[in-house]
């Protein structure tokens, strides 16, 4: 897996850019660049795994991590 696509990844999500963040992984997908499974795996997981609630407000933060 490229370093590069989930650290361009993660940026999006960082900004919270959800059309971004969904184009790039279908992008990603369709120029082959990244398989289903790797896209699961080494790109969803670990940027999830790795979000952190900015907020005290924990209700907040799940509706940020769902939306």
């Amino acid at each position: 897996m490229n370093h590069t696509i989930y650290e361009q990844f993660s940026e999006l999500l960082t900004k919270e850019n959800k059309e971004a963040c969904v184009q790039f992984a279908l992008d990603q997908l369709h120029q082959g660049r990244i398989g289903l499974v790797d896209l699961y795996q080494e790109l969803l997981t670990p940027a999830l795994n790795k979000f952190s609630c900015p907020v005290d407000d924990k209700e907040v933060c799940i509706w940020k991590e769902h939306a």
